[in-house]
């Protein structure tokens, strides 16, 4: 079976700690739903309502009550950040880290992301970290990075969380500490974020600041991959595959595999929260 064989391959790379990829800034209130049409958001944004254009973009960009359309979207965020909208300011960052609208700047998303950050959202400031860690569309600077993630998890954003975790069990720009690694972790899993369940599981399996507990790994990675996270059934499928705190069964590891890259080439990796991009 060498078209499996090879996707096995593609699958185990993924066996690591992860940041989060730059994460999707605050979402419009549910509650609002569909009462404001279309064309009362348009008239609104037009007369310079920063929270109007700051919907519809999520509108266009989410296809809500309309077709997505990547073009509307960044135009609308960019308007929104112009006017006022921190969360506008992110989105539009986002677009260009993804190039989705317009052609892929990292020199331009870390702009919108430090506008966003200083001006107060914690989504900003954590993708702006993000940046930083990598070096793109800025310099790099890992300790700047860890600065901007600290100030996103006290301001109680996940992804800000998240990435302060991963730098502390790695070591990125602050001295390494997995115990209080571990512990950030926890704290973000219970709150429901997947991919810090997918990262505490790789501590446990690892004995990173837990004791090793091959068993609890099979927990957490299942119950991430249940919620589709890729980087986690491809780890369940390792880890099913020798045996490791679950029954061997090297068919279910092959499609413990097979999902994982399944899930990756399907795009889902863009809208979930993991230092690599997963």
């Amino acid at each position: 079976m060498p078209r499996i064989h090879g996707r096995i391959a593609a699958a185990v790379t993924a066996s690591f700690l992860a940041m989060v990829t730059p994460a999707v800034g605050a979402q419009p209130d549910p509650g609002d739903g569909p009462a404001a049409s279309i064309e009362t958001l348009d008239t609104a944004c037009e007369q310079n309502d920063a929270d109007a254009c700051t919907r519809l973009g999520h509108r266009y960009n989410e296809g809500y009550v309309v077709a997505v359309d990547p073009n509307r979207s960044i135009r609308h965020f960019a308007r929104g950040c112009t006017l006022g909208s921190m969360a506008a300011c992110t989105m539009a960052g986002l677009a260009y880290t993804r190039g989705l609208g317009v052609e892929r700047s990292p020199q331009h998303a870390a702009s919108y992301y430090a506008l966003a950050c200083n001006g107060g959202d914690a989504t900003g400031c954590s993708n702006l970290g993000l940046a930083y860690v990598k070096g793109d569309g800025v310099a790099m600077d890992a300790p700047h990075a860890v600065s901007l993630f600290m100030q996103s998890c006290e301001a109680d954003a996940r992804s800000g969380c998240a990435n302060l975790a991963a730098a502390y069990a790695l070591g990125t720009g602050v001295a390494r500490d997995p115990r209080r690694a571990a512990d950030l972790f926890e704290q973000i899993c219970h709150g429901g974020d997947q991919h810090a369940c997918y990262n505490l599981g790789v501590l446990y399996r690892d004995g990173m600041g837990v004791g090793r507990d091959h068993r609890r790994a099979i927990a957490l990675f299942t119950q991430s991959c249940e919620a589709q996270d890729a980087s986690a059934c491809g780890n369940l499928g390792t880890m099913t595959n020798k045996g490791q705190g679950i029954r061997r069964d090297r068919q279910h590891a092959l499609d413990l595999f097979e999902k994982a890259c399944d899930l990756r080439s399907g795009g889902l990796l863009l809208a979930g929260n993991s230092l690599s991009d997963r």
